[in-house]
C-alpha cells in the first residue's frame, strides 16, 4: 500500500494537475489529502479559474480559506450569502476586498439571500476600496 502511494507523489506535477481538474470540489480537497505533494498541486492557478463561494454559518471556514488561498488568481467568482445577517455581508465586503487585487478578476456575480442589502457605512467601505476591481469586465447582479 505504502509502494502504491509512493508511486502516486512520484507524478509529474503537470499530471497531477490533470488528474485534478477531472475532479469536482469535494473530491479535489480528497485528492490533496494525499500527500503533501498532491496538497501542493490542489492550488494550482489552473484549477480555480472558477469559483462559487458560499458564505453561510458552516461554510464561512471553507470560503475563507479558499478566498486567501485562491483569491488572487481566480477569474470569475460568485458569492452566494445571506444578505439578512449581519456577518454573512461583512464576509461578502471582505471577499471583495481580496478580488480587488486581482488583476485576472473578469466577473463577479452576487447571489444575496434577498434583493435588498443593507451595510453599517458603504461610504466607509467604499471610500476603503472595497468595491474597486482592477480591469473587471462586468459585474452581475442578483
Amino acid at each position: 500500500k505504502e509502494m502504491a502511494a509512493d508511486c502516486y507523489a512520484d507524478l509529474p506535477s503537470l499530471i497531477i494537475v490533470e488528474i485534478l481538474s477531472y475532479l469536482n470540489v469535494t473530491d479535489r480537497i480528497n485528492a490533496a489529502s494525499t500527500c503533501k505533494r498532491w496538497r501542493s498541486c490542489f492550488y494550482h492557478p489552473s484549477l480555480w479559474t472558477e469559483v462559487h463561494f458560499k458564505v453561510k454559518q458552516g461554510g464561512r471556514r471553507r470560503s475563507k480559506h479558499l478566498a486567501d488561498s485562491c483569491g488572487r488568481f481566480i477569474r470569475d467568482a460568485v458569492i452566494s450569502f445571506d444578505s439578512q445577517a449581519l456577518y454573512d455581508v461583512r464576509e461578502c465586503l471582505r471577499l471583495l476586498q481580496i478580488f480587488s487585487n486581482n488583476v485576472k478578476l473578469q466577473k463577479i456575480e452576487l447571489r444575496p439571500s434577498s434583493s435588498q442589502i443593507v451595510w453599517q457605512d458603504p461610504r466607509r467601505d467604499l471610500r476603503n476600496g472595497y468595491i474597486c476591481f482592477p480591469r473587471l469586465w462586468y459585474v452581475i447582479k442578483k
